[in-house]
């Protein structure tokens, strides 16, 4: 986290978004005092507008160079993960390692804790990465709609982890995201997919503009609330990593359901 003194106090909304947006990029930000998560349900989603916004240029870029939709959708993975996905993408990887495996509890929490990936952790990685290069391959929706929304359904999805389940420990990043609303997840999720659902309506008509926004928000609330639901029977409730899948896996399901629903329609 990069904090820089300043002179003057930031104002308490500005101070939680710089407070979130530091605590989930590689991107460095101004900090006045100390963080302040007490509204991650509000920003977390308005986060992913920054890391859709971030794909999509890689994505255009990329589409100038080479020819075909494999070379840009593997440009805007690389750089969406660079400045915002690494860190949830590796609590992806130590949860399957650590779900998976027929283990006692605390041995759960020494390989969550443990930086060295297994087998589940190396299978879970590339299949999340093979499911989005293909997914973003798929020509039959608006590839600029799907980056845009993935990140916001993702994190969103995260914040729906804190709202089903308890946090397995005191301490720790999953300690720190509790006290979240539906009120301000809903918010936060309608404001920050507006983008997406701009682009959608334009190019993709109806069915486009509406999975997005409503498909997009339930596919957040059920995959958040099954991964809740699984770390609390394996661990008895969430922690960071917890947070870091449910990001990953809500952005893979979002971006696999929308390439079906241009399949369909």
């Amino acid at each position: 986290m990069h904090r820089i003194l300043k002179e003057h106090p930031t104002k308490p909304w500005l101070k939680r978004l710089l407070s979130v947006f530091s605590l989930v990029s590689r991107i460095p930000v101004r900090l006045d005092e100390e963080p302040d998560f007490s509204r991650a349900d509000l920003f977390l989603p308005v986060v992913g507008c920054a890391a859709g916004l971030t794909a999509l240029a890689a994505y255009w870029l990329a589409d100038l160079v080479f020819l075909g939709p494999i070379p840009p959708a593997i440009a805007a993975i690389v750089a969406q993960y660079l400045a915002f996905n690494l860190f949830h993408f590796d609590g992806l990887l130590d949860s399957a390692d650590a779900l998976f495996p027929s283990i006692p509890r605390e041995r759960r929490f020494e390989i969550l804790k443990d930086p060295r990936a297994g087998s589940y952790a190396v299978f879970a990685g590339v299949l999340v990465i093979l499911a989005r290069v293909g997914a973003l391959s798929e020509p039959s929706m608006s590839t600029a709609a799907a980056l845009l929304a993935a990140p916001v359904v993702g994190r969103t999805a995260a914040v729906f982890v804190s709202l089903a389940a308890h946090p397995a420990k005191d301490d720790g990043l999953g300690a720190v995201m509790q006290g979240m609303q539906v009120r301000e997840t809903i918010l936060g999720f309608s404001f920050s997919i507006a983008p997406a659902f701009v682009v959608a309506a334009v190019v993709d008509g109806f069915v486009g503009a509406l999975f997005v926004t409503a498909g997009g928000f339930l596919i957040a609330a059920a995959l958040g609330t099954l991964v809740a639901l699984a770390f609390a029977r394996k661990l008895g409730g969430f922690t960071g990593d917890t947070l870091g899948a449910a990001v990953e896996l809500g952005e893979v399901a979002f971006l696999l359901s929308y390439a079906t629903i241009g399949a369909i329609f």
